[in-house]
């Protein structure tokens, strides 16, 4: 089950389920829907999922790749994978149709797009609607978490 759509779940139990539940998860699942569950209702943390791609700026296109197989079947998508540093810090995003487009041995670092658009955790989900349909995003990346 995705992190978002397990969040969604972990906030319609009671209290007594929450605590029945938890100690069933693994620790990573735990502190996953703690992190989302506490962002107010209405807000884009409130539509976040953790459940997505990254890769090293300084891999190959064909390192990429190879990462992504490993990595695609935990991630909600995959369409777009999130360029980050060692300190997981955005440098920029690379679609998966330029990754496949690229030759081989390009650097990452050469294909990816910087990115320019950003929203805060706490916007309200309306207005990051419009920022997602004014530049024709599928996904914004807020604070290393994916909203979808």
């Amino acid at each position: 089950m995705p992190a978002d759509e397990r969040t969604d779940l972990y906030k319609h139990l009671n209290q007594e389920q929450r605590d029945a539940l938890l100690p069933a998860l693994a620790q990573a699942q735990r502190e996953d829907i703690r992190k989302l569950s506490a962002y107010e209702e209405r807000t884009a943390g409130a539509l976040m999922t953790s459940d997505y791609a990254t890769l090293a700026a300084h891999m190959t296109v064909s390192e990429a790749l190879a990462a992504l197989r490993l990595e695609a079947p935990d991630a909600e998508t995959i369409y777009h994978a999130y360029v980050i540093d060692d300190e997981r810090k955005l440098l920029g995003v690379v679609s998966l149709r330029v990754l496949i487009l690229a030759a081989p041995e390009q650097l990452i670092n050469d294909i990816m797009m910087s990115t320019v658009v950003s929203c805060n955790v706490n916007d309200d989900q309306e207005d990051v609607a419009k920022v997602v349909a004014r530049y024709d995003l599928i996904a914004l990346l807020l604070p290393m978490i994916v909203v979808l």
